[in-house]
């Protein structure tokens, strides 16, 4: 589907170069940590300006721009599920989720039905912190050569209550120069998952609520040559995709701990993270 939203000549060679840490690593993600500081600090006032309250159990809420100029936001979701597991358990498995969607990709390797080379650079991780950054080769796409990609995930523990903040920010770059194509895009995910009292006390239960944003940003004028409809359109219909079925991948995880298996959450995580940057 890639190689159709891109046109293909020929394929061509990976420079080996695009496997070294950008110099601003360091800056980009101190600076991408404190906006998830800020955005934690902002969940509840924006959950409650977006109407989470209003909306069902299991619910679902997008607002889509296909007809987006220049700067701004694309694509913004709100999920509402209810997790019947425990919220320790609950919190734990949309870490493992998170944190898969970055680090899953450090693994060089392709993704040989979109024909992307996920080429890691660098990863650290803490109790409550995954940053990571790699390049998303696509050799057969016309004139450019990938994706540079940085990650943070962070993860906000209250009393009963978890706030996870991740952000992807995608830089495509030119072939030959390794230069931008004059886009950016910001892609942020404000996940919280929270204990819910039964009437009996006894059946454990967590809702989890998501509230994703899309984004892209022109630069300069060359970057309306790669940001086209098709593309847009692609990128839209493969991070409804992703988000809508990451309800379902968390309790996936959460049923084969219960069931003594760890694989399948994972695996479906893995699919999840080649398919999101694959669009980018």
């Amino acid at each position: 589907m890639l190689e159709n939203m891109l046109g293909i000549k020929r394929s061509k060679k990976i420079s080996s170069a695009v496997t070294t840490e950008p110099n601003d690593n360091a800056k980009v993600f101190q600076r991408m940590i404190r906006d998830s500081d800020e955005f934690y600090v902002g969940v509840d006032s924006l959950f409650t300006e977006k109407g989470f309250s209003e909306l069902r159990y299991p619910g679902q809420k997008t607002n889509i721009n296909r007809k987006l100029v220049g700067d701004g936001i694309y694509l913004e979701m709100m999920i509402q599920h209810v997790l019947p597991f425990g919220f320790r358990d609950a919190e734990k498995a949309v870490w493992v989720c998170l944190s898969d969607m970055g680090l899953s990709t450090l693994v060089d390797g392709t993704d040989t039905r979109n024909r992307v080379h996920f080429l890691a650079q660098h990863t650290e991780s803490s109790r409550n912190t995954v940053a990571c950054s790699f390049f998303a080769a696509t050799p057969d796409q016309k004139g450019g050569s990938g994706v540079q990609t940085r990650q943070v995930v962070r993860k906000y523990i209250e009393e009963n209550r978890a706030v996870f903040i991740h952000q992807s920010l995608g830089e495509p770059k030119l072939e030959g120069s390794n230069s931008s194509v004059g886009i950016q895009m910001l892609n942020v995910w404000r996940i919280t998952v929270e204990h819910q009292a039964k009437q009996n006390n006894r059946d454990a239960a967590s809702v989890l609520r998501l509230h994703f944003t899309a984004s892209s940003r022109d630069m300069w004028s060359t970057g309306a040559n790669f940001w086209t409809p098709a593309s847009l359109n692609m990128t839209i219909a493969y991070f409804e995709s992703t988000n809508s079925r990451l309800p379902d991948a968390v309790e996936d995880i959460l049923v084969d701990k219960s069931v003594g298996n760890t694989s399948t959450g994972s695996s479906l995580m893995i699919e999840c993270s080649a398919i999101l940057h694959s669009t980018q």
